[in-house]
């Protein structure tokens, strides 16, 4: 139990990291591309946090994850390795379609009704953020990412 909880605990610091650079990114955008219209606004934003966000997040993962797929011999687990690949891609690809979804319309609303851009971006970074970790988290769970030999 302890092992699975110190398991997530990894996985949000670097879903929390990730997103923490992502933002920055997106803010930097943001003011950057102001005078653009609102739907290519919203859309830079989400490019910078897709690249900061993944760039940050993998490079975490790797690090807390890169000795837990060794074999006693000192060889690769490559098998270990190719399921947790597929558990990790199967959750983040439902979590970045909630994501996407959310972070998406809600910037362009924001934008819409007359949210200064950096404003808008933060607040619906953040709402899809909220989204995306609690669908992340549900989806490491389900596909039991961190399942552990008792």
């Amino acid at each position: 139990m302890y092992t699975m909880n110190q398991d997530f605990v990894k996985l949000n610091k670097s879903i929390i990291l990730g997103a923490i650079v992502a933002g920055i990114l997106a803010a930097i955008v943001a003011y950057i591309f102001s005078d653009q219209e609102d739907y290519i606004l919203t859309t830079y934003t989400v490019i910078a946090e897709y690249v900061g966000f993944f760039g940050i997040f993998f490079l975490l993962f790797y690090l807390d994850n890169k000795d837990k797929y060794k074999l006693d011999s000192g060889k690769k687990d490559k098998a270990g390795i190719k399921k947790a690949i597929i558990k990790l891609v199967s959750s983040l690809g439902i979590s970045e379609v909630f994501y996407l979804l959310t972070r998406w319309f809600s910037g362009y609303y924001l934008l819409t009704i007359g949210f200064q851009s950096n404003v808008a971006t933060v607040i619906s970074e953040i709402m899809a953020f909220t989204v995306f970790i609690i669908a992340m988290n549900f989806g490491a769970k389900f596909t039991k990412l961190y399942k552990h030999e008792r």
